[in-house]
């Protein structure tokens, strides 16, 4: 029960496995990329969770809903927020997290999250860290979260990347 940390990448975990593990009271930080056997809903297990300050979704096959996206932003504890690597994703669904009193850190590195996010990450009041690299976000919107020297640093995308690409 003294377990924080969990990390289960690449594990053929199912939905009703990660229920059981997220009755751990004092668990802070999951790892679940490549994981390919959960559903896009796996995160309403956590709804209880009191202390889960980290969340890493990575892996092409890794997949998460609107409703997952939903259960997470419910997390009032949630401080890291990573869902790279073609995680199944869209900006839209980011805006569950607006007012998120907690959150302090987003990477959809290398996802399709497009410049219809900026907004969303505009209203996450504690967002002091944004990494957008090879997500379809343009240097503009870098720009418009505050990339600019603004309160929110953004890494830009890279020359691989679509956006911002020249």
């Amino acid at each position: 029960k003294s377990l924080r940390d969990i990390n289960l990448s690449d594990l053929p975990i199912t939905d009703e496995g990660l229920h059981r593990l997220s009755q751990l009271p004092n668990l802070e930080s999951l790892f679940a990329s490549g994981c390919d056997r959960l559903s896009g809903e796996f995160a309403r297990h956590f709804y209880a969770q009191k202390r889960l300050k980290k969340i890493v979704l990575s892996a092409p096959n890794s997949g998460i809903s609107q409703a997952g996206i939903e259960a997470l932003a419910k997390l009032e504890s949630l401080e890291v927020l990573l869902i790279n690597d073609r995680c199944r994703v869209q900006g839209e669904w980011l805006a569950a997290f607006v007012g998120h009193p907690a959150l302090r850190s987003i990477s959809v590195d290398n996802t399709a999250v497009g410049d219809e996010a900026i907004a969303h990450f505009k209203g996450i009041p504690m967002l002091s860290e944004l990494n957008v690299a090879n997500s379809k976000i343009t240097a503009a919107g870098v720009a418009a979260a505050g990339g600019g020297g603004g309160r929110c640093r953004a890494d830009p995308p890279t020359a691989r990347g679509r956006a911002g690409a020249s």
